[in-house]
């Protein structure tokens, strides 16, 4: 289950994302009636999140995309799902 989780949460970017759409919801339903304070606060802080995860993801991926493109890197990915292999036994003599 540990595996599963570590190769779960390489896709942080989307379920970053997804809370903070979460989060913009709630607070819509909460503030019913400050729906443009609302919006300009999310997209500001979403831009300068967006910023971050763009300077992020160039860097800590630099030296992964070389000799690859993305569509290789998403395959590895999804090959690397935990679900698809078999667990690592060790045996003993």
């Amino acid at each position: 289950m540990k595996r599963f989780y570590r190769w779960f949460m390489d896709a942080w970017p989307i379920w970053s994302a997804a809370l903070i759409v979460g989060a913009h919801r709630l607070s819509l339903q909460a503030f019913p009636q400050k729906v443009e304070e609302t919006n300009t606060v999310f997209s500001l802080g979403l831009q300068i999140i967006g910023g971050l995860m763009v300077l992020y993801s160039i860097d800590s991926n630099l030296a992964a995309l070389r000799g690859q493109n993305i569509w290789l890197l998403i395959g590895q990915w999804f090959r690397n799902c935990p679900l698809w292999s078999k667990p690592k036994t060790s045996k003993f003599p």
